[in-house]
């Protein structure tokens, strides 16, 4: 009988490492079926949110097994041996949703479950029910910052939970906190789609232009369209400078989709006023934005074409928007029409306003071509430009010929074309 329990005990040999590791965890007093346990790493203090769900992913392997073979009455014992791991059951609680983990800490150790982590991780992970339950226990968030609190409650998409930590965390707080945890909540919504989050937020009549602005131009560049246009309307078609910001970007990027939902209202009314729209279509013709330039000019009508702006396409080589302007035949206004913004445009890309002789200098005689076309220039303009010393023949060639043709024609009708 002893030789079979040699013979038995020989056949599962232990090897050198996890022999010693036994002996160490008998030294320190941790139980064998514990040990996977201690490898878990700690969920530390001061811990972040993100940190401490990462480490429940992994422990959730070893936890589960572990709780499912033992139940509760080990947990006094586990907290004993491994006093890290009440933070990781409280966590997990949440994580797993483990109302009985939850219960047992309550019952026997609630300061694990009435803390700052584990009400953060809730909050992250959507945990509802968990929070209601941690506010009806009494928990006392303390001193810790409500405007993060209520961004994490956005990241976890759940409008539910937002509307809760609102009604719950900003009860009394100072409209400048109230409206921090607004901004907080509105850019979290943007960055992420939340639609009916962003609507939430936007409700509110503290919810400012100033805090929708920074909101808009995430969701802008992120192109969610449904947020953008959530905030738009709260706008009332006003405009900050941080918004005239955003929608430059979005028109020089040529960024149709997203301008449209800044130009029109979902009833298909415009949002801003014809002259609004005019300085962004004119914008487009000097970034050479095609998408915009036909968006704004055919689809919205946004007004006349200055000679200038023609000629700002041309020298910088926007073919593609010069040829829009061709085909479609809007008379062109002669004078410059600088507003606000154009003047520091041109100083920064040309030393002088461009002009028509600027453009024969600049571009080849197809380009001019396109010019011409558009403009329509008077005979005196064409002068000018021929009175020019150094002209390309070819280009001389074409000024001529179309100043042939337009004195051939009858002078009281201001019209000049091209054969």
């Amino acid at each position: 009988m002893k030789k079979q329990k040699l013979a038995h005990a020989s056949a599962w040999p232990l090897w050198p490492r996890e022999l010693t590791q036994l002996i160490c965890a008998f030294q320190d007093g941790i139980y064998q079926d514990m040990i996977p346990l201690g490898r878990i790493q700690h969920i530390g203090n001061p811990c972040n949110e993100h940190k401490a769900i990462t480490i429940l992913q992994n422990a959730i392997t070893l936890v589960e097994p572990w709780l499912a073979s033992f139940g509760l009455s080990r947990i006094p014992l586990l907290l004993a041996c491994l006093p890290h791991m009440g933070a990781i059951l409280a966590c997990y609680s949440v994580y797993a949703n483990d109302i009985q983990v939850r219960a047992f800490l309550m019952a026997h150790n609630q300061d694990l479950l009435l803390n700052n982590i584990v009400l953060r991780v809730a909050i992250k992970m959507g945990a509802l029910e968990t929070l209601q339950f941690l506010h009806a226990a009494g928990f006392d968030h303390g001193g810790f910052s409500i405007p993060f609190l209520m961004g994490l409650s956005a990241e976890s998409g759940r409008v539910d939970v937002v509307r809760y930590c609102r009604d719950t965390l900003l009860i009394d707080v100072p409209v400048a906190v109230a409206q921090d945890a607004d901004w907080m909540v509105l850019m979290c919504a943007a960055r992420f789609n939340y639609v009916e989050i962003a609507q939430l937020v936007v409700a509110h009549p503290r919810c400012t232009l100033d805090i929708i602005a920074p909101a808009l131009g995430v969701a802008s560049d992120l192109h969610h369209l449904q947020v953008v246009t959530c905030l738009l309307d709260r706008t009332n078609g006003d405009m900050t400078t941080c918004m005239q910001e955003t929608l430059n970007r979005v028109c020089d990027h040529d960024q149709v989709d997203v301008a449209r939902c800044f130009f029109f209202n979902l009833d298909g009314t415009t949002r801003y006023a014809p002259s609004t729209q005019n300085r962004y279509f004119r914008r487009a013709v000097w970034f050479g934005c095609v998408g915009i330039a036909t968006f704004l000019g055919k689809e919205m009508h946004s007004g006349s074409i200055h000679a200038t702006d023609v000629y700002i396409a041309a020298i910088r080589d926007h073919v593609g928007v010069l040829e829009i302007l061709r085909r479609q035949q809007e008379p062109v206004v002669k004078d410059m029409g600088l507003f606000n913004g154009m003047l520091l445009f041109m100083t920064g890309c040309f030393k002088k306003i461009p002009t028509l002789a600027h453009v024969a200098e600049a571009v080849n005689v197809d380009v001019m071509v396109l010019v011409l076309h558009v403009v329509q220039p008077t005979t005196d303009d064409v002068g000018a430009v021929l009175s020019k010393i150094g002209l390309m023949p070819e280009m001389r060639q074409l000024l001529e010929s179309f100043q042939a043709t337009a004195n051939d024609k009858v002078q009281n009708t201001g019209t000049m074309s091209l054969d």
